[in-house]
């Protein structure tokens, strides 16, 4: 049974990773448009903050899926004795 946050994201990085970058998407995504007469500020990070989530997301795309690795093609993992 998890007893915290920190427990959390150790057991599941992938999973936490994933769910923070859904969350920021989410973020980002419901920002709205700057307004042509608007804080100059405004616009600079609703611009910035919309290529980093984008940048981000195509990097993710490049990754190919592990749902379909065969049990011989993934690595095993770093503190195992193989």
């Amino acid at each position: 049974m998890l007893h915290s946050i920190a427990e959390l994201y150790h057991s599941h990085p992938a999973f936490t990773g994933a769910l923070i970058m859904a969350l920021a998407n989410a973020a980002v995504t419901a920002m709205p448009s700057p307004r042509p007469n608007g804080s100059q500020f405004y616009a600079w990070a609703f611009n910035f903050f919309h290529s980093v989530v984008g940048a981000i997301s195509r990097i993710l795309a490049q990754y190919k899926s592990t749902s379909d690795a065969r049990s011989d093609s993934v690595p095993p993992p770093a503190n195992s004795r193989a």
